[in-house]
């Protein structure tokens, strides 16, 4: 039989998820600040705070 997939469970086996998701906030918060001249580090912090808070979905409409 010949394999059809091959599937990776990303989230905390192969990446740390926080660190994953960290990173992706920080290229938000920096195309934030590049295209409306907001504050990265502000930026950044909401969306921290609002995936600490447990949200996981809407997390960049909650956060504005």
């Amino acid at each position: 039989m010949a394999i059809k997939a091959l599937l990776f469970d990303l989230d905390d086996t192969l990446y740390n998820e926080k660190i994953f998701i960290k990173s992706g906030f920080k290229e938000v918060a920096k195309f934030i600040n590049n295209k409306f001249n907001i504050g990265k580090k502000n930026i950044f912090k909401i969306l921290i705070d609002v995936f600490d808070e447990g949200i996981r979905e809407n997390i960049f409409n909650i956060a504005l």
